[in-house]
C-alpha cells in the first residue's frame, strides 16, 4: 500500500507571515494627524496621535540672572507675539541658552527644575528655558510618548526661532538641552 504524501510547511514560515500581515494590518490601518507649520504624525510608529497644540498648552518659561519673575511665552503664539515677549523678558542675545524639558507625569513647576534653573543660574551667567507641556505629559503613557513628538518639535520651532531672531552667533554654539 503506498503511503500518502503529505506536505508539511516549514516551522519558521509561520511566524514570519504572522509578521508579514500584522505590518500590512497595520500599515493600512494607520491614521495620520498634521498641524500646520508643526508637521504630520501618523499612529504607524507611535501607539497613539498627538493631540492638538491648544490642548498641550506647551510654555516657555524664561528666566535670568537676578530676575525672580519668569517670562512665560506660549508655545501657540504667533512668531509676532513670540517675538514681542522675548523681547520684553529677560533674555539676553549675548549669553548661553539652557533649555529644561520635564518628562511623563511631570511639571516645570516640579522642584527638581527650579533646582536645576537655579544651579544653572548660580554657575554662570545664561538663559534658562523651562519647557513646560504638563497638560500633555499624563497617563495614558502612550498618548504622553506622542505628545512629546509634537512638542519636541516645538521646541525645535523655539530654537530656529532664538537664533533667528534673537540669539547672537556667539551664544548659538551655547545651547543646552537637558530632558527627563
Amino acid at each position: 500500500m503506498p503511503q500518502s504524501k503529505s506536505y508539511h510547511a516549514p516551522t519558521l514560515a509561520w511566524p514570519w507571515l504572522l509578521f508579514a500581515l500584522t505590518v500590512l494590518a497595520r500599515t493600512s490601518l494607520a491614521a495620520t494627524r498634521c498641524y500646520d507649520n508643526l508637521g504630520c504624525y501618523q499612529s504607524l510608529t507611535l501607539h497613539a496621535l498627538p493631540q492638538e497644540p491648544v490642548h498641550l498648552r506647551t510654555e516657555y518659561r524664561i528666566s535670568c540672572r537676578g530676575h525672580t519673575n519668569d517670562a512665560v511665552v506660549s508655545a501657540t503664539d504667533s512668531e509676532t507675539v513670540m517675538k514681542d515677549k522675548i523681547e520684553k523678558s529677560c533674555f539676553v542675545v549675548d549669553l548661553p541658552v539652557r533649555i529644561i524639558i520635564h518628562g511623563f507625569r511631570d511639571s516645570a513647576s516640579a522642584s527638581w527644575v527650579s533646582r536645576m534653573r537655579d544651579a544653572f543660574l548660580a554657575k554662570e551667567d545664561c538663559n534658562v528655558i523651562a519647557v513646560d507641556w504638563h497638560h500633555g505629559a499624563p497617563f495614558p503613557y502612550e498618548q504622553a510618548v506622542a505628545n512629546s513628538f509634537l512638542v519636541a518639535t516645538q521646541v525645535a520651532h523655539l530654537i530656529r526661532h532664538l537664533e533667528l531672531v534673537h540669539v547672537s552667533s556667539k551664544s548659538q554654539q551655547n545651547f543646552l538641552l537637558f530632558m527627563t
